[in-house]
């Protein structure tokens, strides 16, 4: 009788299964933890996710966390609501300016705050601010390609950011 790794720890839940050397062709799920010990290996694929925001308002999850975040906000101002700090322990999330826009797009903290430290290409330091709940990417300032990256410890947001002007990232 011949049982798969799966049909195997449906047996045997208490079983811990080490692989030396894993390959997998096609799709697979995991749904539990995977710890990788070593490289890791994609042939290709995106190991992150990605997404376009381009609504007024976006109210995202720690599910979002991981992601690639892409604003486009050329046609409205757009807020975009980060989710509770603590569940975002050990996570992070990036955003990218889409586009040239001539629209602020808000980067909101419904809990915690964020300590943003960030540069410009043009050498000025943008801003060095704790305690703040909103990090702004200031109209008519922004270039494609400005960002923002967050993480969170569980207690605070902690943002650093590259942008072409040193006016196109303000906190509050």
């Amino acid at each position: 009788m011949s049982l798969s790794l799966l049909q195997l720890q449906e047996k045997k839940p208490w079983l811990d299964i080490e692989l030396e050397n894993l390959q997998v062709d096609g799709s697979t799920t995991i749904t539990g933890n995977l710890t990788v010990n070593g490289n890791f290996t994609t042939n290709g694929a995106s190991i992150r996710k990605t997404r376009t925001l381009t609504a007024e308002e976006t109210i995202l999850t720690s599910a979002d966390f991981g992601s690639i975040i892409y604003l486009n906000n050329s046609i409205n101002t757009m807020g975009v609501i980060l989710p509770a700090v603590s569940s975002c322990n050990g996570m992070t999330i990036k955003f990218f300016m889409a586009d040239n826009a001539s629209n602020s797009v808000q980067i909101i903290c419904q809990s915690g705050t964020v300590i943003l430290n960030a540069c410009s290409n043009d050498g000025s330091d943008v801003v060095v601010n704790g305690g703040s709940t909103y990090i702004t990417f200031v109209e008519s300032h922004i270039t494609t390609g400005d960002y923002v990256e967050i993480s969170s410890d569980g207690v605070h947001f902690y943002a650093v950011g590259l942008c072409q002007l040193h006016t196109c990232l303000i906190t509050s």
